[in-house]
């Protein structure tokens, strides 16, 4: 998947946040459909925290995603590389993400660095099952 990414101001601007597909759609042409992702990170870098949303309803047919770990990486890079977050041999950073739609999600983030660079990034978290089922195939 491919996203744009917003920086914004603060959490009340990421919860004032509203999709104008026909406008995103007119903007990015013949290009790849992307998903939106705004966020803002916490004031304090040493808090490793960020609040973010994430639209979708013209890729997917979902208005927001309350969990978007393949945001995440992507996410946790670019809050290393600007130092919104406090830089570390290990970053842990933690996005709360789905809070705005009712369905909060904290998605984990780990950036490891080597020598000032980005080594590795893992994406991780918890889950609590809703349904389960099984698919038989003849």
């Amino acid at each position: 998947s491919a996203f744009l990414y917003v920086p914004l101001r603060d959490r009340a601007v990421v919860d004032r946040a509203r999709l104008d597909v026909p406008a995103l759609l007119a903007a990015q042409g013949e290009g790849p459909n992307l998903g939106v992702f705004v966020f803002a990170p916490d004031p304090d870098p040493k808090a490793g925290r960020v609040y973010s949303r994430m639209f979708a309803p013209h890729t997917s047919g979902i208005p927001e995603d309350p969990a978007t770990g393949s945001a995440s990486g992507p996410l946790g890079a670019y809050l290393v590389e600007c130092g919104l977050v406090a830089p570390a041999e290990t970053v842990d950073i933690v996005s709360e993400q789905g809070t705005r739609m009712g369905r909060p999600s904290f998605i984990r983030i780990r950036v490891g660095m080597s020598a000032g660079r980005i080594r590795e990034i893992l994406v991780g978290g918890s889950v609590v099952p809703v349904i389960e089922g099984r698919l038989r195939v003849p």
